[in-house]
């Protein structure tokens, strides 16, 4: 069995996620981890049903980490690219702070960049300066310009055998 990471996201609303992952990879800079959906969600438009797979890349140096999402029967979805901050991860967890935007990149390739009015409303409340709101923007777009990329580049698992494991 696949040893359990917690992961624990921090909103700019002031709200914490945390999920129960399971690690695939993990060195000095660069951790893997792979979580098993209990509920339907929608992702940037597209319904997952309960039982989707999201496959989790994480960087210490790098502003950004990539979900690359399945439905259940291993088909890709896209990937989530969320801009974020303070990345650390230990032996038992990994931690990161959510910038509110996001490049979805759908599984044909294209990309949008979504949640800019979460980021507005983060300005708004005084949750985060207008330079760094202006950074989280650029970055955006310089993410979305360089997705493909970006997918190209990541460690990849088999999500069929993941799947299969994690039943």
């Amino acid at each position: 069995m696949l040893p359990v990471i917690s992961e624990t996201k921090r909103n700019l609303d002031g709200t914490t996620q945390r999920f129960d992952c399971r690690l695939l990879h993990r060195d000095d800079e660069y951790l893997v981890l792979c979580y098993l959906s209990d509920r339907p969600y929608v992702a940037a438009g597209a319904a997952l049903p309960e039982g989707s797979l999201t496959i989790g890349h994480y960087w210490r140096a790098r502003d950004y980490i990539v979900w690359e999402m399945y439905n259940p029967r291993a088909e890709l979805q896209g990937y989530y690219i969320h801009i974020c901050r303070n990345v650390t991860f230990d032996e038992n967890s990994v931690e990161w702070e959510d910038m509110a935007v996001d490049v979805w990149v759908s599984a044909n390739g294209t990309s949008d960049v979504l949640d800019e009015d979460e980021l507005e409303r983060a300005v708004r409340a005084g949750r985060v300066d207008a330079s760094e709101a202006l950074s989280v923007r650029n970055s955006a777009q310089e993410l979305s310009a360089s997705a493909s990329c970006i997918v190209r580049e990541i460690r990849r698992f088999d999500p069929r055998d993941l799947l299969a494991a994690l039943q």
